[in-house]
């Protein structure tokens, strides 16, 4: 018996000692994800959904011409609709990343009506929002590296494929950059990208529209991520380019949606800039999510607004 035990502790420690190699394998090829658990506090934060996540680029800002606008570098702390709506549970996962020595930081909240809506029958009741029981409402350490923990619960593959460049379907493959942005790999010829957004902008118009409505309750939870953010630098309301047909529905869903922005920033002492209306001057991935050097067009414009060098756009 004495024997057998001995051979089980020593194949456990051997499996845990693997595990313990494989993680530090873990980066921005691991998932989309991971490395944004695995990165240290920030003092600047890009936040929103996958817009935010695809469109602002970091490196723009963290330049030698910016280092002293803002305490930097700046990271993307963006995710998805279904993970980083404004509320609750987004709100406690950014105090986790948030470095709060910052005194002069730099906070970019994208906006648009997803991110503040909510499925119908339960909009107003942040109890039931679904977040809560997804990666940021369920995860605990937000700033380790290696993050065992967001491996061990929410990684799901093999650990052996840590160390490998993942393989899959080209057109979802994607790369967690270290500054946060999520940079997709995807073919981008015009027949593509046309019946993606094709798709895209059928699926706000069948499923979005008919599931979600504007809630207040996540608009509260904006105006107190603002207030929570306000202390430790300079905080701006984004709105990104999205293509006409996506920027239509949302106008039917909040057709108040500026006017909502622009007095929220007002009164918090933020402000806020209206990008969509250089919706017809930029490419999508899909209509939806700007594409790489339109991103970056759009990060530069906004580091030009944020220095006075630029003229207004919008709003």
């Amino acid at each position: 018996m004495r024997t057998f035990l001995l051979k089980v502790i020593l194949a456990l420690l051997i499996v845990a000692g693997f595990h313990l190699v494989a993680g530090l394998w873990a980066d921005g090829r691991t998932d989309d994800y991971y490395l944004r658990f695995a990165t240290p506090k920030a003092r600047s934060l890009v936040l929103g959904g996958s817009r935010a996540a695809q469109g602002i680029h970091p490196d723009v800002f963290n330049t030698e011409a910016l280092q002293h606008a803002f305490e930097g570098p700046l990271f993307n702390f963006g995710f998805t609709i279904a993970h980083s709506p404004y509320g609750p549970t987004y709100y406690k996962a950014i105090e986790h990343k948030l470095d709060t020595t910052a005194r002069n930081g730099l906070f970019i909240l994208c906006v648009d009506p997803w991110v503040l809506t909510a499925h119908r029958d339960k909009a107003n009741d942040a109890d039931r929002f679904k977040e809560k029981d997804r990666l940021l409402g369920t995860q605990w350490t937000f700033a380790m590296r290696p993050n065992y923990e967001y491996l061990v619960r929410h990684y799901g593959q093999g650990w052996g494929a840590l160390s490998c460049w993942p393989k899959g379907d080209p057109d979802t493959t994607a790369t967690l950059l270290a500054d946060g942005r999520l940079e997709l790999h995807i073919p981008m010829d015009s027949a593509t990208v046309a019946a993606r957004t094709a798709r895209k902008v059928q699926h706000y118009r069948t499923r979005m529209m008919q599931d979600r409505v504007w809630s207040e309750v996540r608009f509260d939870w904006l105006l107190w991520t603002v207030e929570r953010l306000r202390p430790h630098g300079r905080v701006v309301l984004v709105r990104l380019p999205a293509t006409k047909a996506i920027l239509e529905l949302e106008h039917v869903l909040a057709p108040e949606f500026n006017d909502r922005m622009n007095a929220l920033a007002g009164r918090m002492g933020a402000s806020f800039m209206d990008l969509s209306t250089l919706a017809d001057s930029v490419c999508y991935t899909d209509g939806n999510h700007l594409d790489g050097p339109s991103g970056r067009r759009m990060s530069e414009l906004l580091a030009k607004r944020l220095l006075g060098t630029g003229s207004p756009a919008g709003n």
